[in-house]
């Protein structure tokens, strides 16, 4: 399946009823990470409250103090500060159709410091409105600059918001991200709200980003009313790397598409389910290809998102004697679960 398509991930239109709580569809803070602090209310104890969450900010005196989360601004600037370039598509699926071109742009993305405030945010959840449950999870926030630029002159967007670290988040696949919501017709590139065709009515758009190794992977979100439904999910994706990256960003990234956005290689393999079997196709992002036509070996590496890191045991083409880093053959590494199955090759079909 097209990488695109997987990410798109349409909400199914279930976020409910506009005269519900904004908190029970889905779309509460998260959905505007830039904007929270300006829109939440102020509770007894002196902090901000969001879906009865209660976030405590504490304003830290520079990037090496230490924040709730265990990093320092320091930490996150190192991964997302600077340049990245690679390659952006827009979708052209319902609810929300994109009018111009699906053919990829080259896409270039900027992030940096300018001694914006940083914040330690404390989370403490109290009654939770929603049977969903609500996201509270401490995090640092730290005010950067950061621009969006296409070349088919699409974006040329540039937003002050904070990077964020926070671990088990719901909203980011990795713990270092960023999200911006702006308004279609507010824009400095051509993008607007004619931009786009479907039965819905869009409401706002909200540009994303992680930032992990050198690699960064984000979309375009749309957020749509049709009838008295809300949905949201990926107009847009792209993924790009950090200048001088290249060989070791590459395994950071997810789907077919975002390897090729960003110059990568995409490697079919199987990861390993129990006893030494294999699990469905998927794509690996490499910085280099595997020999043609090479046998099935087991390889490791860590994987992991938001909530846990494991070492992670694939079926891959052989790579012969020189595995790219981080990866490491699993006859290297009998210690790690599931690498004792590297005496036998994958039995994958």
């Amino acid at each position: 399946m097209d990488g695109r398509l997987v990410q798109r991930r349409w909400l199914g239109w279930v976020f409910g009823l506009l005269a519900c709580d904004t908190a029970d569809k889905g779309v509460d803070s998260d959905a505007n990470l830039a904007s929270e602090s300006s829109t939440a209310g102020s509770s007894e104890s002196g902090g901000e409250t969001s879906s009865g969450c209660v976030r405590t900010p504490t304003v830290l005196p520079d990037v090496d103090a230490v924040g709730v989360t265990g990093l320092r601004a320091s930490d996150l600037l190192a991964e997302a500060e600077g340049t990245f370039t690679g390659q952006i598509a827009w979708l052209n699926e319902p609810p929300l159709t994109y009018t111009g071109t699906t053919d990829p742009s080259a896409l270039t993305l900027t992030l940096q410091y300018d001694g914006g405030e940083i914040r330690s945010i404390d989370a403490e959840l109290g009654e939770c409105p929603s049977l969903g449950g609500c996201a509270c999870e401490d995090r640092l926030e730290v005010d950067v600059t950061w621009r969006l630029t296409s070349a088919d002159g699409v974006l040329d967007e540039t937003w002050v918001a904070p990077l964020l670290h926070e671990p088990q988040s719901w909203t980011m696949a990795k713990p270092i991200g960023i999200a911006t919501e702006f308004q279609p017709d507010d824009t400095q590139g051509s993008l607007s709200a004619a931009s786009f065709t479907g039965e819905g009515e869009l409401q706002s758009l909200t540009a994303r980003a992680t930032f992990r190794n050198g690699a960064a992977q984000g979309s375009i979100d749309g957020l749509v009313l049709w009838n008295e439904w809300i949905g949201a999910g990926a107009a847009a994706t792209f993924a790009a790397l950090k200048d001088g990256a290249q060989d070791t960003a590459c395994h950071e990234l997810t789907g077919q598409d975002a390897c090729a956005f960003a110059g990568c290689v995409p490697v079919g393999g199987h990861q390993q389910i129990l006893d030494c079997q294999c699990g469905p196709d998927e794509v690996f992002c490499f910085a280099v290809a595997p020999p043609a036509d090479a046998p099935l070996a087991w390889y490791t590496h860590q994987a992991g998102d938001t909530w846990d890191q494991y070492d992670q045991v694939v079926a891959l083409p052989s790579f012969g004697d020189v595995t790219p880093a981080p990866w490491t053959a699993c006859v290297d590494a009998p210690e790690i679960p599931g690498c004792e199955c590297a005496t036998e090759a994958p039995a994958c079909g």
